[in-house]
């Protein structure tokens, strides 16, 4: 089984995540909206919403090194159960 790690946040999304500015992307194949903050106990935290997760809200840390592998993660898996 292959599995590539997509580029959900851009390089320059990921420079803002450097200066510690939360930043927000929306996956156009779910409509779900990908935001990064800063934590001060952790590396950071990632936080899904909308699109198909209607109400709902999924939030976990998340360094900004591995941002990208686990909103990929993420979001396939949201997508293979609602989508």
């Amino acid at each position: 089984m292959d599995f590539a790690v997509r580029d959900i946040f851009s390089a320059v999304t990921l420079e803002q995540i450097e200066c510690d500015w939360p930043v927000t992307v929306r996956d156009p194949a779910t409509g779900i909206d990908i935001t990064h903050r800063s934590e001060p106990h952790t590396s950071g935290s990632l936080t899904f919403s909308g699109g198909l997760l209607g109400a709902g809200t999924i939030r976990t840390a998340c360094a900004p090194d591995d941002i990208n592998l686990i909103a990929t993660l993420l979001l396939d898996g949201i997508k293979c159960q609602l989508g």
